[in-house]
């Protein structure tokens, strides 16, 4: 399931935003200055990372996505269960909605 709302929201950024983003969902984010600084003005407060790529297409930079590494978990279990996933959609798909209609993309 988690993997479906992955991919809706990538649908989703692309068709509002035009930026084709895998895992929309991942907080892993290499930024140069001027980004790092766009973030310390407006970064989204709860659960940003879907947000983020917009609010930086909306100010003009370049988003790209890099394949990384990553390593399983050999330990300890998801913070994010059924209930917290499903506020989670629901903040994020918000969050989406306002943030589109606040910046006209």
């Amino acid at each position: 399931m988690r993997r479906g709302f992955i991919r809706f929201f990538s649908w989703w950024i692309n068709l509002i935003a035009g930026v084709r983003i895998h895992d929309v969902t991942s907080g892993f984010r290499l930024c140069n200055r001027r980004a790092v600084e766009l973030f310390a003005d407006e970064y989204p407060y709860d659960y940003p990372e879907p947000e983020a790529i917009i609010l930086l297409h909306r100010a003009g930079f370049r988003v790209v996505e890099v394949p990384v590494g990553m390593r399983e978990r050999l330990g300890g279990e998801s913070s994010i269960g059924f209930f917290s996933g499903a506020y989670y959609v629901v903040k994020v798909l918000l969050g989406l909605l306002v943030r589109r209609l606040r910046s006209g993309i």
